[in-house]
């Protein structure tokens, strides 16, 4: 077997000299000026912080768009839930106005389910937009 060959010191810091000088040609072409440690170590502060406020910035934005999701979805149920009642209601009022199917509601009893259908959809209306919409 061969053994690899040993760089040489030498040879080493002609490699690293000629880093250099390719690294400052580059520069001269660009015209920009080298950086020195210390604006490394501050840019790299100051892209951690931006980092770190666009992170916020995007949790916040996640929470806001959570928000918006739940109150969708407890609106949609509530309207469904209520829709469903009004239907039932609308039901029993045209069953006992038309007296089909031998359904008949003492008329004071007829009139509290209707009262009292009304005022908690109103109720549940009321409640549900001061908690989903809260003035700020």
């Amino acid at each position: 077997m061969e053994k690899p060959k040993r760089v040489t010191k030498s040879k080493k810091a002609l490699q690293d000299w000629t880093d250099i000088k390719d690294e400052l040609n580059k520069l001269i072409i660009t015209n920009a000026k080298p950086l020195v440690f210390s604006e490394l170590k501050s840019r790299s502060i100051d892209e951690e912080i931006q980092s770190q406020e666009l992170r916020e910035r995007q949790i916040k934005n996640d929470a806001l768009e959570q928000d918006v999701q739940l109150k969708k979805t407890t609106l949609d149920t509530l309207f469904r839930f209520l829709g469903a009642e009004t239907t039932l209601i609308f039901c029993i009022v045209l069953i006992q106005g038309f007296g089909s199917l031998n359904f008949k509601i003492d008329e004071w009893s007829f009139r509290i389910l209707l009262v009292g259908t009304i005022l908690q959809i109103t109720a549940m209306l009321t409640i549900a937009v001061r908690h989903l919409f809260p003035s700020k």
